[in-house]
């Protein structure tokens, strides 16, 4: 698996840059969350109840990276932490996660979520994400699921095998889940470390 990663410009973020190989380029990382791009596939993974809209901002770069990178239909992965605390996140954070998926919709192809947790807050989550879907009404293929293998199974009857493997996709989840145990907050600035 190749992940870039090299020091960004902004104090919670991370920026990579894709090779000839085209590995995950890990966008942003923070406190609550780490993105990354893996060829037309942005993800976006909460590793806390999001609580800054510093995620959203790394979103809109990915999207903006996706597209510069290929003109293929975006597939847009989500992972929640299964320990994510079911709280609702502020009314601008939602308006403007809302706004940001509201303006890359036509970009869209395929949305899957991963929260890889049973029960009640699982259905707590879960019924956030509805309705956030019901107030942006996408306009391509969504679902939400509870484990990551359910998703990729469903995101590759939505796209075609060429544009994106099982193994790709198992890949960049990978490489983004890796990114977000490597990080850790110090004084407001992200470190991550990287082993050979």
């Amino acid at each position: 698996m190749h992940t870039s990663v090299m020091a960004g410009n902004a104090g919670f973020g991370l920026a990579g840059s894709l090779d000839a190989t085209g590995g995950t380029e890990i966008i942003g990382v923070g406190p609550d969350h780490v993105v990354g791009v893996y060829r037309n596939m942005v993800l976006l993974h909460w590793v806390r109840n999001p609580e800054s809209t510093d995620g959203i901002e790394s979103l809109k770069r990915a999207f903006t990276r996706a597209t510069r990178w290929t003109d293929r239909p975006i597939a847009f992965v989500t992972l929640i932490d299964a320990d994510v605390t079911p709280r609702t996140p502020s009314q601008a954070f939602r308006d403007e996660l809302a706004t940001v998926l509201g303006t890359w919709s036509p970009k869209i192809g395929v949305s899957a979520i991963v929260f890889e947790r049973t029960g009640l807050m699982a259905c707590v989550i879960r019924s956030l994400i509805t309705s956030i879907d019901l107030i942006i009404k996408p306009s391509y293929a969504n679902s939400v699921f509870a484990d990551t293998e359910s998703a990729i199974a469903w995101l590759q009857k939505q796209v075609h095998p060429s544009k994106l493997t099982a193994d790709d996709m198992r890949e960049a989840v990978g490489a983004v889940r890796a990114a977000a145990g490597e990080a850790t907050l110090e004084s407001g600035v992200v470190r991550v470390s990287r082993s050979a």
